[in-house]
């Protein structure tokens, strides 16, 4: 009988002696296949996160790139706000046949663009946009029938009402009423050959008649350049502040105040 017990006492002994070599340390078969599995999950886990890292910072690389440069949507306001603008100068344009609308034009243009001219500020949030748009008011112009001169004097214009817009972080509505009374300047260059080219200017106009031409004359003196300048941008401004009346809400929407 204690032989039998003796020969159970041995096989139990074997077994715990393998038992004990096979897991020293007394662990269930799941917490051993947790620790062989953690290494594994681990070495995932850092290439998880790698990848997440890489990607956050790819994004904001390319949102700053975004931010820095023009995308298709400004391309596609400059085209909206400059087709607007073109068909309002077009429209007064056709007053120029009386001598005193046409030396009104630019101030009149800087009325009534100053509006739609003060929505196209409230997508502006890049440099370019203002000066893009102002160019082609000059390449317009001389495609229409104007001379050269235009484009490069919108091109400084254009380049003065970066600077306003810009100087207040295009959230400023001051700013904003500024570059609405420098802009509207572009028109002004129409008016550089009739002082500049004058013979020439007059000479390609003698079929609307000698009268239209010698009340025209009489109209621009030489010092009245300066006047124009300076009445294009006082009507400039009272043009962005009608705006500002007008799109309160826009501009609340864009946080420009």
């Amino acid at each position: 009988m204690y032989a039998g017990f003796g020969a159970v006492g041995k096989r139990n002994n074997k077994l715990d002696i393998g038992r004990i070599k096979s897991n020293p340390i007394g662990l269930k078969m799941s917490d051993w296949v947790t620790i062989n599995l953690l290494p594994v999950l681990y070495c995932k886990y850092t290439l998880v996160k790698s990848n997440l890292v890489y990607t956050n910072e790819r994004k904001k690389i390319m949102s700053k790139k975004e931010k820095k440069g023009l995308n298709g949507r400004d391309l596609i306001n400059i085209g909206i706000y400059s087709a607007i603008y073109f068909v309002i100068v077009m429209a007064f344009a056709m007053t120029g046949l009386i001598p005193i609308m046409l030396i009104l034009l630019s101030s009149m243009i800087a009325i009534v663009g100053g509006i739609p001219f003060m929505l196209f500020l409230t997508k502006v949030k890049k440099s370019g946009m203002i000066l893009i748009m102002s160019l082609i008011m000059g390449i317009l112009m001389f495609v229409t029938g104007m001379t050269w001169m235009p484009i490069p004097f919108a091109a400084v214009t254009g380049i003065l009402s970066e600077l306003a817009y810009r100087g207040g972080g295009y959230k400023s509505i001051k700013s904003a009423v500024l570059t609405c009374g420098i802009f509207p300047l572009w028109a002004v260059g129409n008016y550089l050959p009739l002082f500049l080219q004058r013979e020439q200017y007059f000479a390609d106009r003698t079929s609307y008649g000698q009268e239209y031409i010698d009340s025209v004359m009489n109209f621009t003196s030489n010092w009245m350049f300066f006047v124009l300048v300076i009445m294009t941008f006082v009507c400039g401004i009272i043009g962005g502040l009608i705006g500002k009346v007008l799109l309160k809400k826009h501009f609340k929407k864009a946080g420009i105040a």
